[in-house]
């Protein structure tokens, strides 16, 4: 995706970035698109989405209270000196802190 101006990005979400495949990006969308997926018949979906998150190294996890209608979570390990969860840090809710 290295057609994009991305001056105003930090290095770290640049280097992200440049590992980003625009191909894959528009495949991924394109095999979500094509799950049949109406309201109430998410399941076909949220298993693909599993899936996916599963064989890209992620820690993928179900969170609902029904069989066949639930959120998916995943979570990636790595080194962000932002969120921790030592600290009890959500990566969800915005934290102001001082010096960062």
């Amino acid at each position: 995706m290295s057609d994009t101006n991305y001056s105003k990005l930090s290095q770290e979400a640049e280097k992200v970035i440049s590992r980003v495949s625009k191909d894959e990006v528009v495949n991924l969308a394109l095999d979500l698109a094509n799950i049949d997926s109406p309201t109430g018949y998410e399941k076909d979906v949220l298993e693909f989405i599993y899936s996916w998150l599963e064989k890209e190294g992620f820690s993928p996890k179900k969170v609902g209270m029904l069989e066949d209608r639930y959120n998916v979570a995943g979570r990636l390990k790595g080194t962000c000196p932002h969120v921790s969860d030592s600290k009890g840090l959500s990566p969800f809710s915005i934290q102001v802190m001082p010096g960062r």
